[in-house]
């Protein structure tokens, strides 16, 4: 059908439909749409590159601003992530206060791949001292998200 990959004996693509993106510094919103609207129109029928080479020019530089930079690691893992979880909503959250030692499940019940997820977590902590406190998501398929987002707190 429209884009069905055939693939040869040796792994080789012999027909199908691959998409180049390249993300560009200051712009991951951006690249995170194209990809969904590639994900609207073709599904899992094609393959998706995506690449961070992006290199500014000599004139890129003088003139500043976004392009006058290199994409940074955080920028191109945002979005591999995002590539990764196209088509498969975030299932929950889970949360550690000890380094990632141990998870509690959050629900993110009624959540979708193109709407914000709620979801809540209460906990009391009674010694004081200072704590991080990690989140992660989980995809319905079962893939954790190689991304987290820590902040660190003190309980006196």
């Amino acid at each position: 059908s429209r884009g069905t990959r055939v693939l040869a004996d040796d792994g080789s693509m012999r027909a199908g439909v691959i998409v180049r993106h390249l993300v560009l510094p200051g712009h991951v919103d951006d690249s995170c749409a194209v990809l969904d609207r590639v994900w609207d129109i073709c599904g899992n029928d094609c393959d998706l590159s995506v690449m961070n080479q992006y290199t500014p020019n000599e004139s890129c530089r003088e003139k500043g601003g976004e392009l006058a930079r290199a994409v940074t690691d955080e920028e191109y893992e945002i979005v591999l992530c995002h590539a990764d979880d196209l088509g498969s909503p975030i299932a929950a959250l889970e949360v550690s206060l000890d380094g990632g030692e141990t998870w509690t499940v959050c629900s993110t019940e009624g959540a979708s791949a193109d709407r914000w997820v709620s979801w809540e977590f209460t906990t009391q902590i009674a010694d004081p001292g200072e704590y991080e406190f990690t989140v992660r998501a989980i995809t319905a398929d079962g893939t954790i998200s190689p991304i987290a987002a820590t902040t660190q707190f003190t309980v006196e």
